[in-house]
């Protein structure tokens, strides 16, 4: 198995409006890290299971909005959309929850051949979530 991690960086915002007692309940941004890992048992013409540049044009298209963007449980209603680029999810949108929900907007537009390993976001230096599946 062939494996290949694409890396971007994405400044956006978000609040966990379930968390009482954190600081993460406030409105708060962070300079994520996202790393997006596919494979493939096999390697095209070009011997590469996807160039790095298809890759990074795929996620792209779906991170663009993302960056200087707000994400919010959907049942929260605290801020205008008008003063900002609003990501409503279903639930309070955690490094986690953001990792999966990615995992499955990347694989739907994935040339065949290719499969997603896993989708990692840093929050910090020191903060890492993962969702892969087996």
């Amino acid at each position: 198995m062939f494996y290949i991690t694409k890396t971007f960086k994405v400044p956006m915002g978000h609040r966990l409006s379930e968390l009482e007692g954190s600081r993460c309940i406030k409105f708060h941004g962070h300079n994520f890290c996202i790393e997006i890992t596919v494979k493939s048992e096999v390697l095209n013409k070009n011997n590469m299971v996807i160039d790095f540049s298809k890759l990074k044009d795929l996620v792209n298209d779906r991170i663009d909005s993302w960056d200087h963007g707000m994400f919010l449980n959907k049942n929260d209603q605290s801020i205008d959309s008008k003063l900002c680029n609003l990501h409503y999810t279903d639930g309070d949108p955690t490094a986690e929850y953001l990792c999966k929900y990615l995992y499955y907007e990347i694989s739907d537009i994935l040339p065949e051949s290719i499969k997603m390993h896993s989708v990692s976001i840093w929050e910090t230096d020191t903060s890492k979530a993962t969702y892969q599946e087996d």
